[in-house]
């Protein structure tokens, strides 16, 4: 196995670059240091470009991927509000930026190069603006606002026709908080975490856009939350989310016949799991704990989606937000 580990550290300023050895160990190959409160990681993989989002200063910071896996600075440029989510579309060329303390979505044009160098578009009023994804057929733009509960949609088509730039939404429903999703490979359904009330909405995006299903991420219906993270595995049969107060992740099977979920199985995991990232194997979950300051490495049972420890409790420091899989 030869993968790569990139973690922002914003308590230290730094990302933190690691390799995951044949014998299930950490390696540390790489301290970058950081001027800011680095945030949020986006990898172009097949280009080999990390992008990193800096707050305070409010920057978009962008690193060539080098051979070894470590990292080479290559530009810095300014943005406007400090950036919570950074996105990608090459097929419109464009950087989306999501700011939850901005209200916004910030849209940057990139270059041949990847480089992003001029401002494109803000998307103003989207109160606590957490997350954007492009389909994967490149046709709309989804982007969440917790502080308004709702999920926002365009045409990917019609960004470039101001008259006709319409967006919609959906709510998903009184005090959710809606914060990450994704999307099943098949473009028909998305899967969004809400962070104030611990559940899961199911939301048919193809024709008619509709929630098909709440469910809940504890079947014993605790009464506190603050759920963070939601990852599906490649083959789309497991999907896991994560909560900040019951320090948990819960795996879910994505039923074939109509693509909602069903609950399996909770783990207690690492203190406060912000952040977590399925490799693009499908074969492991890594998980940072922004208050234990430890990562912990899982192996996917693609059977029946159990995870099983393979490194447990590797303290990083720096209360660890964001991390990201970089496949060597």
């Amino acid at each position: 196995m030869k993968k790569i580990v990139y973690i922002s550290l914003p308590n230290k300023n730094i990302i933190k670059v690691l390799k995951i050895n044949n014998n299930m160990s950490f390696k540390t190959l790489q301290n970058v240091k950081i001027s800011g409160n680095i945030q949020p990681i986006h990898i172009l993989n097949k280009k080999k470009i990390l992008y990193v989002g800096v707050r305070k200063k409010n920057k978009i910071l962008m690193f060539n991927i080098l051979k070894d896996g470590t990292l080479k600075k290559k530009i810095s440029i300014n943005i406007k509000y400090p950036s919570n989510h950074i996105n990608i579309n090459l097929k419109y060329k464009l950087l989306f930026s999501s700011s939850f303390h901005g209200n916004c979505l910030e849209l940057y044009k990139i270059n041949k190069y990847y480089v992003p160098y001029k401002k494109f578009n803000t998307f103003l009023n989207i109160y606590g603006c957490h997350f954007s994804l492009v389909t994967k057929d490149d046709n709309f733009l989804f982007f969440t606002s917790l502080k308004k509960d709702r999920l926002y949609y365009l045409k990917m088509s019609n960004l470039y026709n101001i008259k006709k730039n319409l967006i919609s939404y959906i709510k998903v429903g009184k005090n959710f908080g809606p914060r990450h999703f994704v999307i099943h490979k098949n473009k028909k359904f998305i899967y969004i975490i809400n962070e104030l009330n611990g559940t899961i909405s199911t939301i048919k995006i193809k024709k008619k856009i509709k929630i098909l299903q709440n469910i809940s991420l504890f079947p014993n219906k605790k009464k506190k939350f603050w759920s963070s993270e939601i990852e599906i595995t490649p083959c789309n049969k497991y999907l896991y989310a994560s909560d900040r107060k019951k320090n948990v992740i819960i795996s879910f099977k994505i039923k074939k016949k109509n693509c909602n979920l069903k609950f399996l199985k909770c783990y207690k995991t690492e203190c406060q799991p912000r952040t977590f990232r399925i490799d693009s194997s499908g074969n492991y979950l890594i998980v940072a704990g922004e208050k234990s300051n430890n990562i912990t490495l899982y192996k996917i049972n693609k059977k029946n989606g159990d995870l099983t420890f393979l490194i447990k409790n590797f303290f990083v420091g720096g209360n660890p937000v964001w991390i990201n899989f970089f496949d060597l």
